[in-house]
């Protein structure tokens, strides 16, 4: 955090070029000051620069889409703006060392992402959709709060994926991650998911219920997690399965759409 109760943000935007302008934000009169802006090309360097938060202007995606390298590496960042992943030519994202406590789904939208840097941060956990990157060659995860990782990573063709200092708990035996028995709740999701998937009607039909419920359903069908035995989308939180793999004895996560799919799971551990 800067001193003298300011905070220090920084915005990307276009103007004839790639553009990022630095602000001093005073949180006692939360006066906004433009300090510097700097041109880049298709490489933006924003790290080393004392950023707690890092903004992409919506109107300048369609232009910043020739980018393939965004470093933000060493800044006091907590979250990530949705746009970012947005910027699909980016083969490399370095996000190390910021203060993130999660990474989000839509990762998976930068399929043309070669290095991946996300260490010395505070994330607990990595979505399956990491498993879309088939161009990933460097996955860094090290120095996090991890306990076990998605399973898809496993058929990921990594050259190096680094994992150290995190939390992983080995298993001598698989363990059961949520009930054998989805909730109704779970079930209704998953039945009207799937719906949504094939009926446009029924999508129309879920623009009146609650945001909440828009959510988890209504999303990039690209992105939604699958099952690891029948590869159905799976709409609910799912029924997880973890086990180690024998090699480097880390903890796997495996999600299963139902409880038959769990079983199969479970067998072939």
């Amino acid at each position: 955090m800067s001193i003298n109760n300011e905070r220090r943000s920084v915005t990307l935007w276009h103007l004839n070029g790639c553009l990022a302008t630095f602000y001093e934000i005073d949180d006692t009169t939360h006066k906004k000051v433009p300090t510097e802006t700097v041109c880049f090309i298709n490489k933006v360097y924003l790290g080393f620069k004392r950023v707690d938060t890092f903004t992409i202007s919506p109107p300048a995606i369609p232009y910043l889409r020739h980018l393939s390298s965004l470093q933000l590496q060493n800044n006091n960042l907590t979250t990530i703006p949705e746009e970012i992943w947005r910027l699909t030519s980016l083969e490399q994202l370095d996000l190390g060392s910021n203060q993130l406590r999660q990474l989000s789904p839509s990762v998976g939208c930068l399929i043309n992402l070669r290095t991946l840097l996300i260490h010395n941060n505070n994330i607990t956990t990595l979505p399956s959709q990491l498993g879309r990157l088939k161009k990933l060659e460097l996955l860094d995860v090290t120095n996090n709060q991890l306990s076990c990782l998605p399973c898809e990573i496993l058929g990921m063709k990594l050259k190096n994926l680094w994992l150290d200092n995190n939390q992983f708990i080995p298993y001598e035996t698989g363990v059961i991650k949520t009930p054998t028995i989805p909730s109704l709740r779970s079930l209704c999701m998953q039945m009207v998911g799937l719906l949504c998937a094939e009926d446009e009607e029924v999508r129309c039909m879920i623009e009146d219920m609650p945001s909440v419920i828009k959510e988890e359903i209504l999303v990039n069908e690209e992105l939604i997690p699958k099952c690891h035995i029948c590869e159905s989308s799976v709409f609910h939180d799912g029924l997880l399965y973890i086990k180690s793999d024998q090699q480097r004895n880390i903890p796997y996560e495996y999600r299963a759409c139902k409880h038959t799919c769990l079983i199969n799971i479970i067998k072939s551990a």
